[in-house]
């Protein structure tokens, strides 16, 4: 149900005419009255998990302002699902947890960081603010060059996070759906510290390509520039053109390395993104032309903004397991 009552109150922006249209409208929050709440509660390190199991129309996309600025995690559940939501509270409820934590990433001098993508508030350039970190949730970060890297040979980055550990706590009390947790945690930092040989070899760059990797930055980014007001098309547009542009460049540098001028079929993973750009495209909530509620696709695109990529991976493009093998099992 809609909240159509008192602060922030919210009316039916759904057009059931309009679901299968190219264009898809009211993506975009009705007001900001969720996102000056989101930012209150992160002045005092609260975070927000929504679970909606309606079958009506609630305004997800004014109600995820709140959420995605604060984070967790939005998750559209239909009424049969529900071993499927089980599953997904008992884990919510027993998974490892950290408060109040700050995230700092530093990198090589010529190299800066563009862009931030995921759930979280950002204090400075390169300070992130979360009321709390899971391993559920996933951030991406654009990077960009400034200098010119020439007589160096590796790029580092560093990632460190600060928080307050859920070890040690001295009450969990269970209430309906809701977790209520006194922590008497230790403060802890956490660094992670990556090294990247540099090179002017393009072939090696596109035989090290991590497609999985560049998949996840780029839903998020087009989860990005959809919900903040560009149309579907123009997100599926980017996407495609993503995909033209890294395999011109592929071409372009492999044929001169080669000496050839035709079309060159990539050996490396890179050869799997128009596959997962493809499944993307087919997604719920990139899907142009098919009636999808409002709600539903919504709660997609936030998927997409925190998933990590294990859950990204399997959203594009499923699991497969050989039936043949639990068959031989059972009969062992």
């Amino acid at each position: 149900m809609i909240p159509d009552v008192g602060p922030g109150a919210l009316r039916s922006r759904e057009d059931p005419n309009q679901r299968a249209a190219s264009e898809v409208p009211n993506l975009c929050p009705a007001n900001d009255y969720y996102k000056r709440l989101a930012l209150e509660c992160t002045g005092h390190q609260i975070a927000v998990d929504l679970f909606l199991m309606n079958s009506q129309y609630s305004d997800l996309s004014t109600l995820g302002k709140f959420y995605a600025t604060i984070f967790q995690k939005a998750t559209k559940l239909r009424k049969v699902q529900v071993k499927r939501f089980q599953k997904q509270l008992n884990r919510y409820l027993v998974r490892k947890i950290g408060f109040e934590a700050v995230l700092r990433i530093r990198c090589t001098k010529g190299l800066s960081l563009h862009t931030f993508y995921g759930n979280f508030f950002v204090r400075s350039t390169d300070l992130l603010a979360m009321a709390n970190v899971n391993p559920d949730s996933a951030i991406a970060v654009q990077v960009q060059m400034e200098e010119n890297l020439i007589g160096i040979n590796t790029a580092c980055f560093q990632a460190a996070v600060l928080y307050t550990s859920s070890r040690g706590c001295c009450t969990a009390r269970f209430l309906s759906i809701a977790r209520f947790l006194i922590a008497q945690g230790d403060r802890r930092i956490r660094i992670h510290t990556l090294c990247l040989p540099v090179t002017k070899d393009l072939s090696t760059i596109f035989s090290q390509f991590d497609v999985k990797c560049a998949i996840s930055l780029l839903s998020k980014m087009a989860v990005e520039r959809t919900l903040m007001g560009a149309s579907l098309t123009d997100s599926r547009e980017a996407m495609v053109n993503t995909v033209i542009d890294i395999f011109g460049t592929y071409n372009s540098a492999v044929s001169r390395m080669n000496h050839t001028s035709s079309m060159l079929s990539p050996i490396s993973s890179i050869r799997l993104l128009p596959l997962y750009v493809l499944g993307m495209l087919k997604h719920r909530a990139f899907i142009a032309g098919q009636s999808i509620r409002l709600d539903n696709r919504v709660a997609a695109l936030l998927l997409f903004r925190s998933a990590p990529l294990e859950v990204i991976d399997l959203e594009l493009y499923p699991a497969l397991y050989e039936l043949n093998h639990f068959v031989e099992v059972s009969f062992c």
